[in-house]
Order: structure tokens, then C-alpha cells, then sequence
């Protein structure tokens, strides 16, 4: 289990993290202490060290980067969050493990545990992680609960292609281009489904990375899959979605 500082001087942003990290991460991620500035945090690092820390690069009009370079060292992983792009270049400098853009989304944030949890075990991105727990983004395999009339199918992730909303209601379609309808918010099926390779990549669009064949450039892009299926990407999720088709 990765353990996590958050410091960001607005009270909104700082319960957002925690929300996502809990909601998301899958009990994967404990978060030491939450906090509005750096003043004690040297006496909080003197006890139980986190292994990453969430930062806001603008603290009480000051930059987080003057508190930093006061020190020669840290032992832990630094990722950055700021509503501002023009950060880029000192966040790297920094060797922030990464630089995420406010309001922070779920899949670039599991995104950076992968990256954290393969470095603090010495593992390239993407290899063999630590045994202790499932992993963030493709878990084991297992069979998903979908309500019927009759009760319930179980059904192998493997053999779902995509996920689209229908106001209230999720459309499941199958590889075999067969289709089902059930009385869930495609939310409810992201939080079951995402650490088995699925991925939001749209607000009516969640779709099976494995069935990916094509991505098609475009304002947002364009996902062929598998048997034939054309997905719309938004524009938002563009950068996290081909992060994640990278990953190994």
C-alpha cells in the first residue's frame, strides 16, 4: 500500500484527492495527513514517511519550488498538481515523478500510482510490481455481476467491448456485437470495472483497452476496436487514454 501527504492551500482540492484516492485507488493508497501549507511538514516527514506527496505548485501566492530547493534531498516520490501548464519545465527539474492538471482526473491520477508503485519497487514501468495487493490498472481476471430480469449474469470482462450511457441506464456491448441494457450508470460500472483495463474515454464511453486495434487522430480521436466498433474520444481524456495505451 503506497502511503500519501496531500498539501494544497484549498480546502475543495485537498478532499477532491482524497475522494479520488479512495474511490479509484481501491483501498490501495493511504493518505498520512492533508494539509494548507509546507510549515509543518518538515516535523510530519520526522514521522511516518509517505511514499509520495501530492503538491499544489501555488501555495498562499508562493511557489512550492522555493520551498523545495531549500533542500538537497526527499525521500519520496513528488507529483504535482496545478490548475497551470506554464509549470511544466520546473516540474521536471524537480524530478517530479509527475504533473497533474486540476480538476485532477481519475485515470491520469491511477496513472501516476502505476508509475510510483513501479519505481519504489525498482521495476521499470509497466514489470513485475509488488505482491501486495491487486494492480491499479489490470487486476486478475474475473467474472463481473449483470442484473436481469431473472437475477444476475456473470459475465467475463474479456468478453465485453465497450460500455455507453444511456441517461441512467448502460448499454453492454459484446464482442460478438450482441448488446444488453441494465439498470446502472456507466459510474457504477468505471468503479467495478476500471482496474480491469477498462477505461472512460468519453462521458458516455467506457471501453475495454485490450479490444483496442486503432486510435484515430482527430480534435479528441477515434478508437477502432476490435469487431469493427468506432468510439468517439473527448478531448479531455486524449492525453491520459494514449498514457495508457503506451503502457506496457
Amino acid at each position: 500500500m503506497l502511503k500519501a501527504i496531500i498539501i494544497d492551500d484549498e480546502d475543495h482540492c485537498r478532499s477532491r484527492l482524497v475522494t479520488l484516492l479512495d474511490v479509484y485507488a481501491g483501498g490501495q493508497v493511504k493518505v498520512l495527513g492533508s494539509y494548507a501549507n509546507t510549515d509543518n511538514l518538515d516535523r510530519v516527514l520526522k514521522g511516518e514517511l509517505p511514499d509520495v506527496v501530492f503538491m499544489d505548485i501555488e501555495l498562499d501566492d508562493q511557489l512550492i519550488f522555493t520551498w523545495l530547493g531549500s533542500r538537497a534531498d526527499w525521500p519520496f516520490e513528488l507529483v504535482f498538481t496545478t490548475a497551470h501548464e506554464k509549470y511544466a519545465i520546473e516540474a521536471i527539474k524537480a524530478n517530479a515523478v509527475d504533473y497533474l492538471l486540476k480538476p485532477i482526473d481519475p485515470d491520469e491520477l491511477l496513472l501516476s500510482l502505476e508509475r510510483i508503485r513501479a519505481k519504489r519497487a525498482k521495476e521499470p514501468f509497466g514489470g513485475t510490481r509488488n505482491n501486495d495487493g491487486p494492480d491499479l490498472l489490470y487486476g486478475p481476471k474475473k467474472r463481473i455481476p449483470i442484473p436481469t430480469q431473472e437475477g444476475l449474469n456473470f459475465v467475463d470482462p474479456d468478453e465485453i467491448s465497450h460500455l455507453q450511457a444511456d441517461v441512467n441506464y448502460t448499454v453492454i456491448h459484446f464482442q460478438n456485437k450482441q448488446k444488453v441494457t441494465v439498470a446502472k450508470t456507466l459510474k457504477e460500472f468505471e468503479l467495478m470495472l476500471h482496474s480491469l483495463g477498462f477505461f472512460r474515454v468519453h462521458n458516455s464511453h467506457l471501453v475495454n483497452l485490450s479490444k483496442v486495434r486503432q486510435f484515430r487522430k482527430g480534435k479528441g480521436g477515434t478508437l477502432v476496436l476490435d469487431n469493427g466498433s468506432q468510439i468517439e474520444v473527448s478531448t479531455r481524456k486524449k492525453e491520459a487514454l494514449l498514457k495508457a495505451l503506451r503502457a506496457p
